[in-house]
């Protein structure tokens, strides 16, 4: 049996509500960190940014290769950009993270040793926030992302099973002849009871 690549029908139905959750999460998360982006460009945001923006490109690819255009569907370049996906949200809030945490401890030190107006502590606080927001999002995105990667393993296992049907897996002799062959039944005479005595 000629193995065969895995296919759409393969995935579970969960995968393309995946894809649009995906993609509707990523779309919220450019919108909140453009707000973060407009106060102060960090690498953890923008490489959240970039994350977002993949993301979406890459489900809705999915979305729409799954619903009707199956012709487009490659299982290869699907599980490789969600490897890549995967690395790119772990580094992104791994960054952001970071750089959030930094803030949240010495944002408000800052402003309470050099005296800031009321108004920069407020928008201080507020930016905080939405870096806190921003990384509470990265962290269902790499979460989604890896529910892909194990929706990729399941097709994965299930096409492996599926080249496995017909293989041998012990090599064992083919035998042609029966193994009990059955004696004649034809009449023999004398000569047939010859062989009893």
């Amino acid at each position: 049996m000629a193995s065969r690549r895995p296919d759409l029908a393969q995935y579970p139905t969960g995968f393309t509500i995946l894809r649009i959750f995906q993609a509707v999460l990523s779309i919220i998360t450019i919108v909140v960190t453009s707000f973060t982006i407009h106060a102060i460009v960090l690498p953890g945001n923008t490489l959240l940014t970039v994350a977002s923006s993949i993301t979406l490109i890459v489900s809705l690819w999915g979305a729409f290769a799954h619903l009707s255009f199956s012709r487009w569907f490659s299982f290869r370049a699907a599980f490789g950009l969600d490897a890549i996906l995967t690395l790119l949200w772990g580094i992104s809030i791994a960054v952001l993270g970071a750089q959030t945490s930094i803030m949240w401890m010495y944002g408000s030190d800052y402003c309470e040793s050099h005296k800031c107006p009321e108004d920069l502590r407020s928008i201080s606080r507020f930016y905080a926030y939405v870096f806190a927001i921003c990384f509470g999002l990265g962290v269902i995105g790499f979460i989604f992302s890896c529910a892909t990667l194990v929706f990729h393993g399941v097709v994965s296992c299930r096409s492996h099973k599926y080249n496995q049907i017909g293989t041998n897996k012990e090599a064992v002799p083919v035998i042609v002849t029966p193994e009990h062959p059955q004696e004649s039944t034809s009449y023999q005479g004398a000569a047939g009871y010859q062989s009893l005595a």
